[in-house]
């Protein structure tokens, strides 16, 4: 099953990548291949996929700088990033089969039902407030009628019942001023939720930096190693043709103690063998010019591995000056994940303030529905849209709690095991959705 992916560029060609460009196609060789003019398509590496990642990058060629390994889409709910790679090969995150979850994951129950037991909840009180009103209404006219009908003073019905006018006011005031500190502090709640949710972000980006700056260090170590061995092969080789020079010129030192021998001979010998003796002078010459050049190319040869060596000795301090940027990248990581212990105690404590703020609310709309019946569809129509805009809040704070109590891992040293880590994704700000009451939230962090 395909992800979803981040950029309308990849959207688009998506049916192309699965056209046969990845596997055994053209894009698979080396993790990259060209494809149109000036594009360069990338096969995601993410391990744990029987058959491979199918989604592809396109960049265009020659920009320069490190390519990248992974898609970034979510495929079976799983987002392919760095970080998300660092967890598969240390298995602690098993990947699911290719297919057997849906592109989205859907939508919690919970905050439904927790809706509906408030609902009931607010539902039983308001009736029985209402049952007490009306109690409390058929005595107090009961009582009106017995004083109206043993008194016959005009005026002071009049100024009893305009005193009665006055305490409901105070009191129709006093729930109006207790509903709006309820939804203060309820707007005060969600801000300080979107702020732990943005400072939980900044530090999983934080994280896939320091995964990233570690990566890049482990390849700078193996890029020394391979121009080290280069340079022993020259070496090597070089020793070589020393030794076959040397063995040839025996062989000719050889054929002219033979020619010398022979010269005592016959006189028709002797000339043969001067002849042969000028050849074989030549050749000696021949061969003395080639072992002269042999020894300067000898010394050059020391020169360049002297030169390698040197090299080497520079490529060894650069991976030791990696290692300890790597080492230095760990230490950041490990502070990243205290101000993450931080974010998670603001979030709790975002929480308990959004609980209070639903407690005080249910509150000041019972009381306010129970003391006056001319603003009942009013404050039954903003009773529900606060009830709403907690529920959501509250269902949004549940998911990021149980995220931010998912146990973090210290990325371990990649580098000495040569391999590429990920942090998720990097991990990208998450966008605005739109929730059911009409308010912005944002969009719940990926695991």
């Amino acid at each position: 099953m395909r992800g979803v992916p981040d950029s309308d560029q990849l959207r688009d060609h998506r049916d192309d990548a699965g056209n046969g460009d990845i596997g055994g196609g053209p894009a698979a060789v080396g993790g990259a291949a060209v494809n149109g003019a000036g594009l360069e398509r990338i096969a995601c590496l993410m391990p744990g996929i029987p058959g491979g990642c199918p989604n592809v990058i396109e960049q265009y060629a020659g920009t320069g700088g490190r390519k990248p390994k992974y898609c970034g889409l979510t495929v079976d709910g799983v987002p392919h990033t760095r970080y998300t790679a660092l967890r598969v090969r240390e298995g602690k995150l098993t990947l699911p089969a290719p297919g057997s979850r849906p592109d989205s994951e859907p939508a919690p129950v919970r905050p439904v039902s927790y809706a509906r037991a408030s609902i009931e909840a607010l539902g039983g009180e308001l009736r029985d407030q209402l049952a007490a009103h009306q109690a409390w209404a058929a005595d107090f006219a009961a009582r009106l009628e017995r004083q109206l009908a043993t008194a016959a003073d005009p005026d002071a019905a009049a100024a009893e019942i305009s005193a009665a006018h006055r305490d409901a006011r105070t009191r129709i005031d006093a729930a109006e001023a207790a509903r709006d500190d309820a939804a203060t502090r309820a707007r005060a709640a969600e801000t300080a939720a979107t702020t732990a949710a943005r400072a939980q972000a900044d530090a999983e980006a934080a994280a896939e930096t320091a995964l990233a700056e570690a990566d890049d260090a482990g390849a700078e170590r193996d890029q020394a190693q391979a121009e080290r061995d280069e340079a022993r092969r020259q070496r090597d080789q070089a020793h070589a043709d020393r030794d076959q020079l040397q063995q040839q010129l025996e062989a000719a030192r050889t054929r002219l103690a033979e020619a010398e021998h022979t010269r005592d001979d016959t006189e028709t010998a002797r000339a043969r063998l001067a002849e042969h003796l000028e050849q074989a002078r030549a050749e000696l010459e021949r061969l003395r010019a080639a072992h002269e050049q042999v020894t300067a190319e000898r010394d050059q040869t020391r020169t360049d591995l002297a030169a390698a060596r040197e090299e080497a000795d520079q490529q060894q301090r650069r991976a030791e000056t990696a290692a300890h940027d790597r080492d230095t990248a760990t230490a950041a990581a490990q502070d990243l994940r205290a101000e993450r212990d931080q974010a998670r105690d603001r979030a709790d404590q975002a929480a308990r303030d959004a609980g209070e703020a639903r407690t005080a609310q249910a509150v000041a709309e019972a009381q306010h529905e129970a003391l006056t019946r001319q603003l009942e569809h009013d404050i039954a129509t903003e009773r529900a849209h606060a009830q709403q805009r907690l529920n959501d809040q509250a269902a949004r704070h549940d998911q990021q709690l149980a995220e931010l109590r998912t146990p973090r891992a210290t990325a371990p040293d990649a580098a000495a095991r040569g391999e590429a880590s990920p942090p998720g994704p990097r991990r990208r700000p998450g966008r605005t959705s739109r929730s059911p009451a009409g308010t912005d939230a944002p969009e719940q962090p990926q695991e």
